[in-house]
């Protein structure tokens, strides 16, 4: 299990949390992905808890996340593996909050249709997109074109 990339992983998500720029997501899915990340923190702080320097670096970390995000993901990989079945559990929820973004779904339906896009953007990062199109007469139908795809 590589614990530098999920304690990495951890902290980029936790950064906005820690600036409570998350609180103005909007809809269900935000809220939905903003409780997950809320519950991720409360168990890092508990099981933090236990640790004065682990604790203390967290404590830092949530009044300035930007200064303290290094050192914070130095605490975790340290903490991780040393106790790898929270790495997993860790590694897990992280998992379940990248499966909780933001989803596209795209349906066209037409009898005739000339270049047709279903989907055109200059990046798509971590969104499920999904294009059905149902064309019976169609010339230059495409589907997805992304200028880059992913992080």
């Amino acid at each position: 299990m590589n614990f530098t990339l999920i304690a990495a992983n951890l902290v980029t998500l936790l950064v906005p949390f820690a600036k409570k720029a998350m609180e103005e997501f909007s809809g269900e899915a935000g809220k939905a992905v903003f409780n997950k990340i809320s519950s991720v923190f409360s168990k890092v702080k508990s099981f933090f808890s236990h640790d004065a320097v682990a604790s203390d670096t967290l404590a830092r970390f949530e009044n300035e996340p930007d200064k303290y995000k290094p050192f914070l993901e130095d605490v975790l990989k340290e903490q991780l593996a040393k106790n790898p079945d929270f790495g997993k559990e860790i590694s897990h929820l992280l998992k379940e909050i990248e499966n909780d973004g933001p989803q596209l779904k795209i349906v066209q339906k037409m009898q005739k249709g000339d270049n047709v896009m279903g989907v055109e953007a200059e990046e798509i990062g971590k969104a499920g997109i999904s294009v059905d199109q149902d064309i019976a007469e169609g010339k230059n139908v495409t589907g997805v074109k992304a200028g880059k795809i992913g992080k």
